[in-house]
């Protein structure tokens, strides 16, 4: 895990410059959050001489920066284990569109649940709000008929009955 090599786009994308970090340990370096543990990782690349993940890596002003990296086992001639090449490419943008398009579609689908109950409160309102309409017209007609100067009793009655039975004449 000790830095032998690093190149300028390293330099550039933590901070720090090839002679502060040449002899360090990478990780130790770079912070960096694995995400699985490290002996996995290593025993992976152990197994098939290669590793790719998601690491995140501090850079030298504190700043978070996620990368892809790829990890490959180099040899000496005899065929030893030599070296670890490590590639790391900056995906930090990328990751927070990411997250900014799941937060969007987070909210979209609260957005849907909240219109669905609108939509089954405004059905509901209607189911409701029909059969009353019926008894407050046939209540209606009942006072008008039982209104007049000689009330009409037939029709007053069959009003009620048509409020009590929940339709219209019933």
């Amino acid at each position: 895990d000790v830095i032998t090599y690093w190149n300028h786009g390293a330099e550039e994308l933590y901070g720090w410059q090839r002679a502060q970090a040449i002899g360090g340990v990478c990780h130790d370096l770079l912070q960096t959050t694995f995400p699985a543990p490290l002996a996995d990782i290593m025993d992976e690349l152990a197994r098939t001489n290669r590793w790719e993940g998601e690491l995140i890596h501090t850079r030298s002003d504190g700043a978070k920066v996620v990368v892809a990296s790829r990890w490959a086992r180099q040899y000496d001639e005899a065929g030893r284990p030599t070296a670890i090449l490590e590639t790391n490419r900056d995906i930090t943008e990328r990751k927070l569109a990411q997250e900014s398009v799941r937060e969007v579609q987070a909210e979209l689908a609260h957005m849907a649940r909240i219109t669905t109950m609108g939509e089954m409160a405004a059905s509901i309102a209607h189911e409701v709000n029909q059969p009353l309409s019926g008894v407050v017209l046939n209540g209606n007609a009942c006072l008008r008929w039982l209104g007049h100067d000689s009330p009409n009793l037939v029709e007053a009655r069959e009003a009620v009955r048509g409020a009590a039975g929940g339709g219209f004449g019933q």
